[in-house]
Protein backbone atom coordinates (compact mmCIF):
# COMPACT_ATOMS: atom_id res chain seq x y z
CA UNK A 1 0.00 0.00 0.00
CA UNK A 2 2.89 2.51 0.88
CA UNK A 3 4.34 1.71 -2.31
CA UNK A 4 1.62 2.59 -4.48
CA UNK A 5 1.16 5.55 -2.70
CA UNK A 6 4.39 6.99 -3.49
CA UNK A 7 3.71 5.76 -6.58
CA UNK A 8 0.65 8.09 -7.43
CA UNK A 9 2.47 11.08 -5.74
CA UNK A 10 5.25 10.11 -8.36
CA UNK A 11 2.76 10.96 -11.03
CA UNK A 12 0.77 13.87 -9.20
CA UNK A 13 4.54 15.79 -9.03
CA UNK A 14 5.51 14.64 -13.04
CA UNK A 15 1.86 16.22 -14.01
CA UNK A 16 2.44 19.23 -11.64
CA UNK A 17 5.48 19.88 -13.73
CA UNK A 18 3.69 19.84 -17.06
CA UNK A 19 1.15 22.13 -15.38
CA UNK A 20 3.19 24.80 -14.05
CA UNK A 21 6.44 26.81 -14.50
CA UNK A 22 7.49 26.30 -11.05
CA UNK A 23 10.17 23.83 -10.44
CA UNK A 24 9.53 21.23 -7.82
CA UNK A 25 11.68 19.00 -5.63
CA UNK A 26 10.45 15.28 -5.90
CA UNK A 27 11.96 13.41 -2.53
CA UNK A 28 12.33 9.64 -2.95
CA UNK A 29 12.31 7.99 0.39
CA UNK A 30 13.36 4.10 0.58
CA UNK A 31 11.54 1.73 3.09
CA UNK A 32 13.64 -0.96 4.38
CA UNK A 33 11.44 -4.33 4.92
CA UNK A 34 12.84 -6.54 7.71
CA UNK A 35 11.16 -9.81 6.56
CA UNK A 36 8.81 -11.07 3.95
CA UNK A 37 5.97 -13.12 4.92
CA UNK A 38 5.39 -15.69 2.47
CA UNK A 39 3.08 -17.60 1.86
CA UNK A 40 2.87 -21.25 3.06
CA UNK A 41 1.60 -24.20 1.01
CA UNK A 42 1.06 -27.57 2.95
CA UNK A 43 1.00 -30.04 1.07
CA UNK A 44 -0.78 -33.72 1.48
CA UNK A 45 2.72 -35.62 2.03
CA UNK A 46 3.17 -33.10 5.12
CA UNK A 47 -0.22 -33.07 6.11
CA UNK A 48 -0.85 -36.99 6.19
CA UNK A 49 1.83 -38.57 4.71
CA UNK A 50 5.42 -40.02 5.89
CA UNK A 51 6.64 -36.64 5.62
CA UNK A 52 4.42 -35.15 8.54
CA UNK A 53 6.13 -35.00 12.04
CA UNK A 54 3.91 -36.80 14.44
CA UNK A 55 4.55 -36.79 18.32
CA UNK A 56 1.47 -39.38 19.42
CA UNK A 57 -1.78 -40.82 17.47
CA UNK A 58 -4.87 -42.24 18.40
CA UNK A 59 -6.13 -44.84 16.11
CA UNK A 60 -9.53 -47.23 16.13
CA UNK A 61 -10.35 -49.69 13.91
CA UNK A 62 -10.54 -53.92 13.34
CA UNK A 63 -7.73 -56.49 14.37
CA UNK A 64 -8.39 -59.06 11.47
CA UNK A 65 -7.20 -62.62 12.92
CA UNK A 66 -5.75 -65.82 10.66
CA UNK A 67 -9.30 -67.77 9.65
CA UNK A 68 -8.20 -70.80 11.66
CA UNK A 69 -11.05 -72.34 13.33
CA UNK A 70 -14.99 -72.56 11.89
CA UNK A 71 -15.52 -69.17 14.12
CA UNK A 72 -12.63 -67.18 14.18
CA UNK A 73 -13.46 -63.94 14.61
CA UNK A 74 -11.86 -60.56 14.39
CA UNK A 75 -11.58 -58.21 17.32
CA UNK A 76 -12.30 -54.49 17.61
CA UNK A 77 -9.25 -51.98 18.88
CA UNK A 78 -8.97 -48.55 20.24
CA UNK A 79 -5.38 -47.43 20.17
CA UNK A 80 -3.26 -44.44 21.90
CA UNK A 81 0.97 -44.52 20.22
CA UNK A 82 3.08 -41.78 22.00
CA UNK A 83 6.57 -41.24 20.78
CA UNK A 84 9.48 -41.75 23.75
CA UNK A 85 11.93 -40.20 21.47
CA UNK A 86 12.97 -39.82 17.45
CA UNK A 87 12.57 -43.79 17.06
CA UNK A 88 11.01 -45.27 20.58
CA UNK A 89 7.52 -45.29 21.02
CA UNK A 90 4.75 -46.44 23.75
CA UNK A 91 1.21 -48.39 22.40
CA UNK A 92 -1.41 -48.60 24.80
CA UNK A 93 -4.63 -50.47 22.67
CA UNK A 94 -8.13 -51.96 24.51
CA UNK A 95 -9.41 -55.11 22.21
CA UNK A 96 -12.79 -55.64 22.40
CA UNK A 97 -14.35 -59.36 21.95
CA UNK A 98 -17.63 -60.93 22.30
CA UNK A 99 -15.87 -63.28 24.94
CA UNK A 100 -13.35 -60.99 26.52
CA UNK A 101 -11.97 -57.34 26.94
CA UNK A 102 -8.05 -57.03 26.50
CA UNK A 103 -5.81 -54.80 27.76
CA UNK A 104 -2.58 -54.60 25.78
CA UNK A 105 1.05 -52.82 26.42
CA UNK A 106 3.77 -52.16 23.74
CA UNK A 107 6.74 -50.78 23.08
CA UNK A 108 8.12 -50.15 19.64
CA UNK A 109 11.64 -49.55 17.94
CA UNK A 110 11.42 -47.97 15.04
CA UNK A 111 15.03 -49.25 13.87
CA UNK A 112 15.61 -47.69 10.43
CA UNK A 113 13.74 -44.60 10.88
CA UNK A 114 16.90 -42.70 12.19
CA UNK A 115 18.09 -43.58 8.60
CA UNK A 116 15.55 -42.61 6.82
CA UNK A 117 14.90 -38.99 7.58
CA UNK A 118 18.68 -38.34 7.06
CA UNK A 119 18.02 -39.49 3.44
CA UNK A 120 14.76 -37.48 3.36
CA UNK A 121 12.39 -39.71 3.03
CA UNK A 122 10.42 -39.28 5.85
CA UNK A 123 9.50 -37.42 9.27
CA UNK A 124 10.25 -38.75 12.94
CA UNK A 125 6.44 -40.18 13.26
CA UNK A 126 4.58 -43.55 13.37
CA UNK A 127 4.99 -45.15 9.92
CA UNK A 128 7.83 -47.40 9.46
CA UNK A 129 9.13 -51.39 10.03
CA UNK A 130 9.67 -51.75 13.58
CA UNK A 131 10.90 -54.10 16.00
CA UNK A 132 8.52 -54.56 19.45
CA UNK A 133 7.49 -56.42 22.47
CA UNK A 134 3.64 -57.40 23.33
CA UNK A 135 1.92 -57.86 26.20
CA UNK A 136 -2.21 -57.98 26.62
CA UNK A 137 -4.41 -59.38 29.30
CA UNK A 138 -7.59 -60.09 29.40
CA UNK A 139 -10.22 -60.53 30.96
CA UNK A 140 -12.54 -64.31 30.27
CA UNK A 141 -16.30 -64.57 30.76
CA UNK A 142 -17.65 -67.61 32.03
CA UNK A 143 -19.08 -69.39 28.20
CA UNK A 144 -21.19 -72.80 29.51
CA UNK A 145 -23.14 -73.42 26.17
CA UNK A 146 -21.46 -72.88 22.88
CA UNK A 147 -24.26 -73.46 20.88
CA UNK A 148 -22.97 -74.10 16.78
CA UNK A 149 -19.21 -73.54 16.72
CA UNK A 150 -16.76 -73.20 19.03
CA UNK A 151 -13.39 -72.19 19.56
CA UNK A 152 -10.80 -74.61 21.02
CA UNK A 153 -9.27 -72.45 23.70
CA UNK A 154 -9.80 -68.66 24.99
CA UNK A 155 -6.50 -66.57 25.96
CA UNK A 156 -6.38 -64.47 29.29
CA UNK A 157 -2.53 -63.67 28.23
CA UNK A 158 -0.13 -63.43 25.73
CA UNK A 159 3.50 -62.29 25.11
CA UNK A 160 5.38 -62.13 22.31
CA UNK A 161 8.03 -59.98 19.95
CA UNK A 162 6.60 -58.86 16.82
CA UNK A 163 8.06 -57.42 13.45
CA UNK A 164 6.31 -54.95 11.68
CA UNK A 165 5.22 -52.16 9.00
CA UNK A 166 2.82 -49.42 10.26
CA UNK A 167 1.63 -47.15 7.49
CA UNK A 168 0.77 -44.20 9.74
CA UNK A 169 -3.12 -44.77 11.13
CA UNK A 170 -4.26 -46.83 8.27
CA UNK A 171 -2.59 -50.40 8.61
CA UNK A 172 -0.18 -51.98 10.58
CA UNK A 173 0.83 -55.29 9.88
CA UNK A 174 3.30 -57.24 11.92
CA UNK A 175 4.52 -61.47 12.49
CA UNK A 176 4.80 -62.61 15.92
CA UNK A 177 6.37 -65.03 17.87
CA UNK A 178 5.62 -65.85 21.86
CA UNK A 179 2.92 -67.81 24.14
CA UNK A 180 0.13 -67.65 25.11
CA UNK A 181 -1.81 -68.69 28.91
CA UNK A 182 -5.09 -70.40 27.48
CA UNK A 183 -8.09 -71.95 28.99
CA UNK A 184 -8.61 -75.15 27.04
CA UNK A 185 -12.99 -75.92 25.78
CA UNK A 186 -14.42 -79.21 26.95
CA UNK A 187 -17.18 -81.62 26.32
CA UNK A 188 -19.61 -82.05 29.00
CA UNK A 189 -21.54 -85.35 29.57
CA UNK A 190 -24.65 -83.84 27.88
CA UNK A 191 -22.58 -83.07 24.75
CA UNK A 192 -22.76 -79.37 24.99
CA UNK A 193 -19.14 -77.78 24.64
CA UNK A 194 -17.82 -75.54 27.39
CA UNK A 195 -15.60 -73.44 29.08
CA UNK A 196 -15.70 -71.59 32.26
CA UNK A 197 -13.40 -70.38 34.74
CA UNK A 198 -12.85 -73.37 36.86
CA UNK A 199 -11.03 -75.51 34.27
CA UNK A 200 -7.01 -74.69 34.57
CA UNK A 201 -4.45 -72.72 32.21
CA UNK A 202 -1.93 -74.02 30.20
CA UNK A 203 0.99 -72.38 28.36
CA UNK A 204 0.79 -72.47 24.13
CA UNK A 205 3.21 -71.32 22.01
CA UNK A 206 2.64 -69.68 18.73
CA UNK A 207 3.39 -67.92 15.33
CA UNK A 208 1.07 -65.88 14.07
CA UNK A 209 0.55 -62.40 11.55
CA UNK A 210 -0.93 -59.54 12.66
CA UNK A 211 -3.52 -57.39 10.35
CA UNK A 212 -4.80 -54.08 11.82
CA UNK A 213 -6.86 -51.67 9.35
CA UNK A 214 -8.46 -48.91 11.43
CA UNK A 215 -8.12 -44.76 10.63
CA UNK A 216 -7.23 -41.94 13.56
CA UNK A 217 -5.67 -38.70 14.41
CA UNK A 218 -2.16 -37.85 14.52
CA UNK A 219 -0.43 -35.40 17.00
CA UNK A 220 0.05 -32.10 16.72
CA UNK A 221 -2.81 -31.26 14.73
CA UNK A 222 -2.69 -28.87 11.55
CA UNK A 223 -4.57 -25.57 12.15
CA UNK A 224 -5.68 -23.65 9.65
CA UNK A 225 -4.40 -20.03 9.70
CA UNK A 226 -4.98 -16.96 7.80
CA UNK A 227 -1.46 -16.86 6.12
CA UNK A 228 -1.53 -20.57 5.30
CA UNK A 229 -2.84 -22.52 2.49
CA UNK A 230 -3.87 -26.21 2.41
CA UNK A 231 -4.13 -27.91 -0.55
CA UNK A 232 -7.16 -30.01 -1.15
CA UNK A 233 -7.90 -33.29 0.88
CA UNK A 234 -7.42 -36.01 -1.02
CA UNK A 235 -7.86 -40.01 -0.77
CA UNK A 236 -4.09 -40.88 -1.69
CA UNK A 237 -1.70 -38.80 -4.50
CA UNK A 238 -3.31 -40.14 -8.26
CA UNK A 239 -0.49 -38.19 -10.02
CA UNK A 240 1.37 -41.32 -11.74
CA UNK A 241 1.33 -43.53 -14.41
CA UNK A 242 1.78 -47.24 -14.41
CA UNK A 243 0.83 -50.22 -16.55
CA UNK A 244 1.11 -52.75 -14.58
CA UNK A 245 0.81 -53.63 -10.96
CA UNK A 246 2.34 -57.44 -8.99
CA UNK A 247 -0.04 -57.53 -6.14
CA UNK A 248 -0.01 -59.57 -2.89
CA UNK A 249 -2.46 -59.88 0.03
CA UNK A 250 -1.66 -59.35 3.15
CA UNK A 251 -4.60 -60.70 5.39
CA UNK A 252 -5.14 -64.20 6.76
CA UNK A 253 -0.99 -65.00 5.86
CA UNK A 254 0.26 -67.29 9.18
CA UNK A 255 -0.39 -69.29 12.28
CA UNK A 256 0.79 -71.83 13.54
CA UNK A 257 -0.01 -73.35 17.17
CA UNK A 258 -0.35 -76.98 18.43
CA UNK A 259 -4.07 -76.55 17.58
CA UNK A 260 -4.41 -75.06 14.52
CA UNK A 261 -1.34 -74.31 11.18
CA UNK A 262 -2.50 -72.23 8.62
CA UNK A 263 -1.24 -70.79 5.83
CA UNK A 264 -2.55 -68.98 2.53
CA UNK A 265 -1.21 -67.12 -0.36
CA UNK A 266 -3.00 -64.66 -2.86
CA UNK A 267 -1.21 -62.72 -5.59
CA UNK A 268 -2.70 -60.69 -8.83
CA UNK A 269 -0.97 -59.17 -11.49
CA UNK A 270 -2.79 -56.16 -13.59
CA UNK A 271 -1.45 -55.55 -16.65
CA UNK A 272 -3.27 -52.58 -18.95
CA UNK A 273 -4.52 -53.61 -22.43
CA UNK A 274 -3.07 -51.51 -24.94
CA UNK A 275 -2.70 -47.95 -24.47
CA UNK A 276 -6.60 -47.88 -23.48
CA UNK A 277 -8.39 -47.78 -20.18
CA UNK A 278 -8.80 -51.77 -19.56
CA UNK A 279 -6.99 -53.76 -18.01
CA UNK A 280 -6.61 -57.93 -17.37
CA UNK A 281 -6.13 -58.86 -13.38
CA UNK A 282 -5.13 -62.40 -13.17
CA UNK A 283 -5.59 -63.96 -9.66
CA UNK A 284 -4.48 -67.24 -7.44
CA UNK A 285 -5.42 -68.24 -4.18
CA UNK A 286 -4.19 -70.85 -2.19
CA UNK A 287 -4.93 -71.74 1.50
CA UNK A 288 -4.44 -74.93 3.20
CA UNK A 289 -5.47 -75.33 7.12
CA UNK A 290 -4.79 -78.14 9.59
CA UNK A 291 -6.82 -77.92 12.65
CA UNK A 292 -8.43 -80.06 15.89
CA UNK A 293 -12.48 -79.86 16.29
CA UNK A 294 -15.40 -81.69 18.18
CA UNK A 295 -17.50 -83.94 15.45
CA UNK A 296 -20.60 -83.89 15.69
CA UNK A 297 -22.93 -86.26 16.67
CA UNK A 298 -26.89 -85.40 16.73
CA UNK A 299 -28.95 -82.65 18.05
CA UNK A 300 -30.90 -82.07 21.03
CA UNK A 301 -34.34 -79.75 22.16
CA UNK A 302 -33.24 -76.86 24.02
CA UNK A 303 -35.02 -73.74 24.79
CA UNK A 304 -33.62 -70.07 24.85
CA UNK A 305 -35.11 -66.91 26.77
CA UNK A 306 -35.58 -63.63 24.39
CA UNK A 307 -37.64 -61.11 25.85
CA UNK A 308 -38.86 -62.87 28.64
CA UNK A 309 -40.21 -65.63 25.57
CA UNK A 310 -38.86 -69.35 25.80
CA UNK A 311 -37.46 -69.99 21.95
CA UNK A 312 -37.24 -73.70 21.29
CA UNK A 313 -34.30 -74.62 19.15
CA UNK A 314 -32.21 -77.18 18.38
CA UNK A 315 -29.01 -77.44 19.38
CA UNK A 316 -25.85 -79.78 18.15
CA UNK A 317 -24.32 -82.29 20.98
CA UNK A 318 -20.24 -83.55 20.15
CA UNK A 319 -17.97 -86.18 20.52
CA UNK A 320 -15.78 -85.80 23.72
CA UNK A 321 -12.73 -86.34 21.76
CA UNK A 322 -11.24 -84.19 19.08
CA UNK A 323 -10.25 -85.00 16.00
CA UNK A 324 -8.02 -83.60 13.46
CA UNK A 325 -9.09 -82.14 9.81
CA UNK A 326 -7.23 -80.87 7.04
CA UNK A 327 -8.74 -78.38 4.65
CA UNK A 328 -7.37 -76.52 1.16
CA UNK A 329 -8.52 -74.48 -1.03
CA UNK A 330 -7.43 -72.87 -4.28
CA UNK A 331 -9.11 -70.31 -5.83
CA UNK A 332 -8.22 -69.13 -10.36
CA UNK A 333 -9.83 -65.87 -11.41
CA UNK A 334 -9.26 -63.97 -14.48
CA UNK A 335 -11.07 -60.56 -14.71
CA UNK A 336 -11.15 -57.73 -17.77
CA UNK A 337 -11.09 -54.69 -16.03
CA UNK A 338 -12.32 -51.02 -17.32
CA UNK A 339 -11.84 -48.02 -15.02
CA UNK A 340 -14.84 -45.96 -15.46
CA UNK A 341 -13.71 -42.60 -14.74
CA UNK A 342 -9.91 -42.27 -15.73
CA UNK A 343 -10.20 -40.63 -18.71
CA UNK A 344 -12.33 -37.80 -17.37
CA UNK A 345 -10.10 -37.60 -14.28
CA UNK A 346 -6.77 -37.71 -16.50
CA UNK A 347 -8.28 -34.71 -19.10
CA UNK A 348 -9.14 -32.75 -16.12
CA UNK A 349 -5.65 -32.86 -14.04
CA UNK A 350 -6.74 -35.27 -11.53
CA UNK A 351 -5.44 -38.14 -12.07
CA UNK A 352 -2.09 -40.35 -14.08
CA UNK A 353 -2.78 -43.02 -16.28
CA UNK A 354 -3.19 -45.57 -13.68
CA UNK A 355 -5.08 -48.63 -11.54
CA UNK A 356 -6.74 -46.13 -9.14
CA UNK A 357 -10.66 -45.90 -9.29
CA UNK A 358 -13.83 -47.27 -9.69
CA UNK A 359 -14.20 -50.03 -12.86
CA UNK A 360 -16.21 -52.62 -13.91
CA UNK A 361 -15.81 -55.59 -16.07
CA UNK A 362 -16.34 -59.32 -16.66
CA UNK A 363 -14.53 -61.96 -14.39
CA UNK A 364 -14.19 -65.93 -14.84
CA UNK A 365 -13.67 -67.43 -11.66
CA UNK A 366 -12.13 -71.63 -10.60
CA UNK A 367 -12.61 -72.96 -7.04
CA UNK A 368 -11.54 -76.18 -5.79
CA UNK A 369 -11.89 -76.67 -1.67
CA UNK A 370 -11.66 -79.78 0.39
CA UNK A 371 -11.98 -81.29 3.83
CA UNK A 372 -10.32 -84.34 5.11
CA UNK A 373 -13.74 -84.64 7.00
CA UNK A 374 -16.95 -83.36 7.68
CA UNK A 375 -16.95 -80.96 10.41
CA UNK A 376 -20.63 -81.09 10.93
CA UNK A 377 -23.14 -84.12 10.25
CA UNK A 378 -24.95 -83.08 7.05
CA UNK A 379 -28.37 -85.11 8.26
CA UNK A 380 -28.64 -81.84 10.56
CA UNK A 381 -26.95 -79.05 9.05
CA UNK A 382 -27.35 -78.24 4.75
CA UNK A 383 -24.15 -76.51 4.33
CA UNK A 384 -21.63 -79.40 4.76
CA UNK A 385 -17.56 -78.98 4.48
CA UNK A 386 -17.00 -81.55 1.79
CA UNK A 387 -15.25 -81.63 -1.61
CA UNK A 388 -16.53 -79.40 -4.15
CA UNK A 389 -15.12 -77.37 -7.15
CA UNK A 390 -17.18 -74.39 -8.83
CA UNK A 391 -16.48 -72.65 -12.57
CA UNK A 392 -18.78 -69.25 -12.63
CA UNK A 393 -18.77 -66.34 -15.06
CA UNK A 394 -20.12 -62.68 -14.39
CA UNK A 395 -20.02 -59.29 -14.05
CA UNK A 396 -17.69 -57.56 -11.74
CA UNK A 397 -17.51 -53.97 -9.66
CA UNK A 398 -15.20 -52.81 -7.26
CA UNK A 399 -12.77 -49.75 -6.55
CA UNK A 400 -9.07 -49.98 -6.55
CA UNK A 401 -6.90 -47.41 -4.99
CA UNK A 402 -2.49 -47.79 -4.70
CA UNK A 403 -0.97 -45.45 -1.73
CA UNK A 404 2.66 -44.08 -2.20
CA UNK A 405 3.50 -47.11 -4.35
CA UNK A 406 3.96 -49.45 -1.56
CA UNK A 407 0.13 -50.21 -0.54
CA UNK A 408 -3.10 -51.23 -2.62
CA UNK A 409 -6.55 -51.05 -1.42
CA UNK A 410 -9.04 -53.37 -3.61
CA UNK A 411 -12.64 -53.88 -3.20
CA UNK A 412 -14.87 -55.98 -5.41
CA UNK A 413 -18.05 -57.59 -5.82
CA UNK A 414 -18.99 -60.16 -8.43
CA UNK A 415 -21.93 -61.80 -9.75
CA UNK A 416 -21.40 -65.21 -11.43
CA UNK A 417 -23.23 -67.65 -12.98
CA UNK A 418 -22.40 -71.21 -11.94
CA UNK A 419 -23.53 -74.47 -12.46
CA UNK A 420 -23.09 -76.30 -9.84
CA UNK A 421 -23.56 -74.78 -5.85
CA UNK A 422 -19.68 -74.47 -3.87
CA UNK A 423 -19.30 -75.06 -0.57
CA UNK A 424 -17.20 -73.39 2.33
CA UNK A 425 -16.46 -71.10 -0.77
CA UNK A 426 -15.96 -67.22 -0.61
CA UNK A 427 -19.86 -67.03 -1.66
CA UNK A 428 -21.70 -64.37 0.42
CA UNK A 429 -24.94 -65.43 -0.91
CA UNK A 430 -27.03 -67.08 -3.85
CA UNK A 431 -29.87 -67.22 -5.73
CA UNK A 432 -30.50 -69.84 -7.68
CA UNK A 433 -27.61 -70.06 -9.60
CA UNK A 434 -26.20 -66.53 -9.29
CA UNK A 435 -23.85 -66.46 -6.49
CA UNK A 436 -22.38 -62.81 -5.09
CA UNK A 437 -18.68 -62.82 -4.87
CA UNK A 438 -17.69 -60.71 -2.31
CA UNK A 439 -13.81 -59.93 -2.17
CA UNK A 440 -11.48 -57.26 0.14
CA UNK A 441 -7.78 -57.64 -0.52
CA UNK A 442 -5.24 -55.07 1.57
CA UNK A 443 -1.73 -55.71 0.77
CA UNK A 444 1.82 -54.75 -0.90
CA UNK A 445 2.11 -53.52 -4.66
CA UNK A 446 4.68 -53.29 -6.91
Amino acid sequence: MKKIILILLFQCQIWGTFAQKDSVKVLFSEEIVERFEQTEVIGIAERMGVKRPVKAAVRGGINIVPNITPNSSSDLFIGYEQKLNKDLSLNLTLLFHSQSLKFGIEPRWYFDMQKRVNQGLQAYNTSGRYISFRFTKGTLKTNNSILFFYTPYYESMACSINYGYQFGNVLDLSISAGYKNVRESYVDNRGLIKNNLILPQSTLWFISTNFRLGMGLNFPRFKSQKNKKFEKLTFSNNNFDVNHLLKIDLQNLLHIDKYNQHLKVEIAYEHRIGNSFFSTNTSFSGEISAFKFYSQKGIIDSSLKFKNIDVKIKIPIWENEQKSNFYSNVQLSQQVRYYMFKNREIRRGKSGKNFNGSYTGLEASYLYSAFNKSTFNNKYFSNKLDNSSSFGVGAVFGFQNQFNNKVYFDWSTSFLLTKNNPTNSIIFSKFGNVFINYGLKIGFVR
